[in-house]
């Protein structure tokens, strides 16, 4: 374990030293006629936050409001209103559950 926080710490010094950069203040390079989100068949119902982040260059950001959607999506759905993050996802996802839960809500819409 020490060895791998070892390995963590030389990383993030690394990093600290690495000279900061503004975030893009132009849109994302797109290839002709298709957004990188449709490229890479991202899911229509993201917020529109997240695509705006993204092509604002605020990728972290971005990942983070679409977890966020992820997250309280799967909460809603699974019916686990007092779990978040790793702990929701492992308990909504175990055994056939998860199969299950998806199922009843793809036949409520």
């Amino acid at each position: 374990m020490s060895n791998s926080l070892q390995r963590f710490e030389a990383i993030a010094r690394a990093l600290a030293q690495m000279p900061q950069r503004e975030p893009a203040t132009q849109a994302a390079v797109m290839t002709v006629g298709q957004h990188p989100f449709d490229e890479r068949n991202i899911h229509p119902d993201l917020p529109p936050d997240v695509r705006t982040l993204f092509d604002d260059g605020h990728f972290p950001q971005a990942t983070f409001e679409a977890f966020k959607y992820l997250d309280k999506t799967v909460e809603k759905h699974s019916g686990l209103l007092n779990d978040t993050g790793k702990d929701l996802m492992m308990k909504a996802f175990e055994g056939g559950r998860a199969e299950n839960q998806a199922n009843a809500a793809c036949h409520k819409k």
